[in-house]
Order: structure tokens, then C-alpha cells, then sequence
């Protein structure tokens, strides 16, 4: 079914948000017009507030008569937009999808919006986080995220070489071999634990197991010398 039973000129009005390189948000609707069945005109607009869009005029797009795209003129549908603010110019590409993946024609009321876009606010670092593989990764306030930095391992030929200087700091002797460096998980088979004190990334139930063997051990061991003590004074007991 065409929308809104055919009625030429049909206008449909949409709005979404994009931002500049100073992350500041603008308002840009794009205005469709039938003007043919399954065939629309497409033109977009900006507050002069914000900068200039240019071609405004836009271009076209035709429906299968099923309702999905058939094509988009231009394709890639690119925009030119110079902010207004000091923002550096840049181009704005609008994405109307392919078949039933995209913007689709049908007899219900229309609504126009921005599924994605790959644009944000300005923001500030609000938390960092370490995974496993050594990668640091900041969030910030907008929601977005990105790695900042990574965390290498070295790893040594002869490690018993390394020489301690206190604090559980080590250094290289001249015995150690020359440091091999990277990735933890990749290439070097060791992973991080962000967020744990280091006496305390332990198992506590084989630890205490240990010491209960431990325990266990140095009573049998002092069992041994009573008895060995009880022997040798029976024997200096014989020879009196």
C-alpha cells in the first residue's frame, strides 16, 4: 500500500541529531515529498543558527511495491556541513538502508528517526577500567568508551636471576636474559586481575588447606623427636 492513499503531494518530516567536531549538537530535519507513486523527494534543513547544510535540495528515493527501498539518488547520500561556532567543516552521511533494512514505505502513519549515529556530545572522563588483557579503557560521561592505553608484560629467560630491591620491585641481572615483551593473554600467556590486592588474589580454601597440612606435618614431626628423645633414654637407662 502507498502511503496515505496516494495523496500527491504527501510531506513526511523527520528529525535528527548530529554534532560538529567541537561536539556540540544540531538539529537536522529531513523533509520527504511524494511526488510520484512510490517515488519521493527528499530535502534536509538546519537552523541558520547552527551552520549551512549544503546540496539542501537533497535528492530521491523510490519504493518496491512491497514498501522497501528500491533506490537512493545520490547514493551514498552525502551532505556538506559548515558550523556555525568555529567547528571545522564536515560531511554528514545519511544512511536510508537497502530493502527492509532502512527507511520502508506502508499505510501506517509515518514517523521519521535516526536509528543510529555514530556522532556524541562533548564529555569528560568519568572512570577508568583495566581488563584482563591489560587494556585500559576510559568511559566517559556521554555514555562512549575507548581504550587509552595497554598494559605489557616482560617476561625473562632466567626470572630466578632477577634481583630483588624491596617493595616486590625486581630488576635485571646481568644473568636474566634481555626482556621479552607483550600483550598479556597473547603472546606472553599471562592475564591481569584489575581491582585485587595482590596477597589477596589468592584461593583461600587451598591456602588453608596448606596450612592445615603444614600444621599437621611440623606435629608429626615434633611426635618423631619425643619419640626418638624417649629411645635414647631408655638406652642410657640399659647401660646403667
Amino acid at each position: 500500500a502507498n502511503a496515505d492513499n496516494n495523496r500527491i503531494p504527501n510531506i513526511v518530516n523527520g528529525n535528527m541529531t548530529i554534532f560538529d567536531s567541537l561536539g556540540t549538537s544540531h538539529n537536522l530535519t529531513v523533509r520527504f515529498t511524494k511526488i510520484a507513486p512510490n517515488s519521493w523527494k527528499w530535502d534536509t534543513s538546519i537552523p541558520s543558527t547552527s551552520g549551512v547544510i549544503t546540496p539542501p535540495t537533497g535528492g530521491t528515493i523510490s519504493f518496491n511495491p512491497d514498501g522497501s527501498v528500491l533506490s537512493v539518488s545520490p547514493s551514498p547520500s552525502v551532505l556538506a556541513f559548515t558550523p556555525a561556532g568555529g567547528a571545522a567543516a564536515q560531511n554528514v552521511t545519511i544512511d536510508f538502508g537497502v530493502r527492509f533494512n532502512g527507511i520502508t514505505q506502508t499505510s501506517g502513519s509515518s514517523i521519521i528517526s535516526a536509528l543510529t549515529q555514530n556522532g556524541s556530545a562533548s564529555a569528560n572522563l568519568t572512570n577508568i577500567s583495566i581488563d584482563q588483557y591489560g587494556k585500559i579503557v576510559g568511559i566517559f560521561s556521554n555514555g562512549n568508551s575507548r581504550d587509552l592505553g595497554q598494559v605489557m608484560v616482560a617476561t625473562f629467560r632466567n626470572i630466578n636471576a632477577l634481583v630483588s630491591v624491596g617493595d616486590n620491585l625486581f630488576t635485571v641481572a646481568a644473568n636474566t636474559g634481555d626482556p621479552f615483551v607483550g600483550e598479556p593473554g597473547e603472546t606472553t600467556g599471562t592475564t591481569l586481575q584489575s581491582g585485587a590486592l595482590e596477597q589477596s588474589n589468592v584461593d583461600l580454601s587451598d591456602e588453608f588447606t596448606k596450612l592445615i597440612v603444614s600444621q599437621r606435618g611440623f606435629q608429626a614431626n615434633a611426635r618423631v623427636i619425643t619419640t626418638s628423645d624417649s629411645l635414647l633414654q631408655e638406652i642410657t637407662n640399659l647401660v646403667r
